[in-house]
């Protein structure tokens, strides 16, 4: 039976100019930085989240998988299967698509999802 899913929230970095505040920085270390700042925030147990979507605009070539970095990287348990996607300026409404059809697909008691950029 399908169950209705919904995105419960959203977060993502804020815009700062270029060679500013995040220029110290990769995309793995300031993507670590959100999740862990979203799992302080989460009402639900963090052992919960059993798959990561994670997108990246334009891909860093030094970065073989930036989901699967961000997982190990961050206070999530390093089973959590991840995976990322990269979409141009969509990257996204495909995170968010890619989840919305995979939980969909299965049936999963507390989905949950974020992507780097947010909605």
């Amino acid at each position: 039976m399908q169950q209705a899913i919904g995105l419960k929230c959203g977060y993502r970095t804020p815009f700062v100019k270029k060679d500013t505040l995040f220029a110290s920085l990769n995309a793995v270390d300031l993507s670590t930085r959100l999740v862990n700042g979203m799992l302080e925030k989460l009402d639900f147990p963090v052992e919960a989240i059993q798959h990561v979507i994670w997108g990246m605009v334009v891909p860093d070539p030094n970065i073989y998988s930036i989901a699967r970095e961000v997982v190990l990287a961050s206070r999530l348990d390093n089973r959590v299967e991840a995976y990322s996607v990269s979409r141009a300026c969509a990257t996204s409404l495909q995170a968010t698509t890619n989840a919305a059809t995979f939980y969909q697909s299965f049936f999963f008691e507390c989905p949950s999802g974020a992507d780097r950029c947010g909605l």
